[in-house]
């Protein structure tokens, strides 16, 4: 496989720490929680087609178009179908939505109104028998039905060794999660052939969100309440999303690992893009770019990677993030070959 890095990241929050019970995200749309199981809607928006789901608009797991049926299952395996980034401010615009985030983790099913890459794929993997939670990165989604894998990239940097991480997760009755990860490289590629790929290492994670009654959604698909007059897609004039976030995840992204990962849809690093336009040097859009950070200045962060917390006035090396999601079951086929 050739691999040209494009980018590299810290985020401690996996530290993006943790799902969310619910969506705090101010979306619209009903159950955040995923809903029961079997009851998808058949609304005017919702797709038809049987690539769509894993048994049909009212199977298990419609309501978030899933694709596999985690239902008599003790592993329940899924994917990152949606991730609203809400914190640092900068990354939460609807430009870098669109172009950075959704269009790399939506699929390329446009039959089931998905018209991304699917080149964006962060699995999760819960064992209720044992109580532990696999998660990382994986290949580009290509045929949904089939499923995905975890990917794994050695690296001559242990920090950035591309491998899925396994935890200890607790899971209630009600199908409400939590998990905390050390850290973990989400592989983010751009291209199908897998020739480019932003590396994002995340640190301090903890995950918490609630699974839908069949353990198939983490939140849901709101193709119920989009209308064919609006082209089935959401209405951004009163806040609706494309999907309900039914869980969360919180963390930070270190100022130095930021500058190594260059956004080429934007040409600019993400330390520019955070810390704004005063960073942006030239020729390349980079902080590092700029007479400020080779005198050796810094942006300043509002959290501290070394503890973990909000900044102080001696330790500002960080920006917080903080984020929801959904998450449909698909198939997970162990580790990639």
């Amino acid at each position: 496989m050739k691999l040209k890095v494009v980018g590299l990241a810290c985020v401690a929050v996996v530290s993006l720490s943790a799902f969310g019970c619910s969506s705090d995200s101010g979306e619209s749309g009903s159950g955040g929680n995923g809903g029961s199981g079997g009851t998808g809607s058949v609304g005017e928006c919702m797709p038809t087609a049987a690539e769509c789901y894993a048994d049909g608009p009212t199977g298990p797991g419609a309501e978030c178009l899933a694709k596999t049926d985690n239902s008599n299952s003790d592993v329940w395996t899924g994917r990152f179908s949606y991730l609203k980034i809400d914190k640092p401010p900068a990354l939460a615009n609807q430009l870098i939505q669109n172009i950075v985030v959704n269009k790399g983790i939506a699929l390329n099913q446009e039959a089931c109104n998905e018209t991304g890459d699917g080149t964006f794929t962060w699995l999760i993997e819960f064992n209720s028998t044992t109580g532990k939670l696999k998660t990382g990165g994986g290949d580009p989604i290509t045929d949904p039905k089939a499923g995905g894998c975890f990917v794994s990239i050695p690296n001559s940097n242990p920090a950035l060794d591309v491998k899925p991480a396994t935890v200890d997760v607790t899971v209630d009755d009600d199908g409400k999660f939590a998990a905390s990860v050390e850290g973990v490289v989400v592989p983010i590629f751009l291209d199908v052939e897998k020739t480019k790929v932003i590396l994002l290492p995340l640190h301090g994670i903890a995950f918490d969100g609630q699974f839908s009654a069949d353990r198939n959604c983490v939140g849901k698909y709101n193709g119920d309440i989009f209308t064919a007059s609006n082209l089935c897609q959401p209405d951004t004039t009163t806040g609706e999303t494309e999907w309900t976030t039914g869980g969360h995840l919180k963390g930070y992204i270190t100022i130095e690992e930021a500058e190594d990962v260059y956004i080429d849809d934007l040409s600019t690093s993400l330390c520019a893009q955070i810390a704004g336009p005063d960073w942006k040097g030239q020729p390349d859009g980079k902080c590092s770019d700029t007479a400020a950070w080779q005198a050796g200045e810094r942006p300043e962060g509002d959290w501290c990677a070394e503890t973990n917390a909000p900044a102080t006035a001696d330790c500002k090396n960080a920006w917080a993030l903080e984020a929801g999601f959904a998450a449909s079951a698909i198939k997970i086929n162990g580790d990639c070959q």
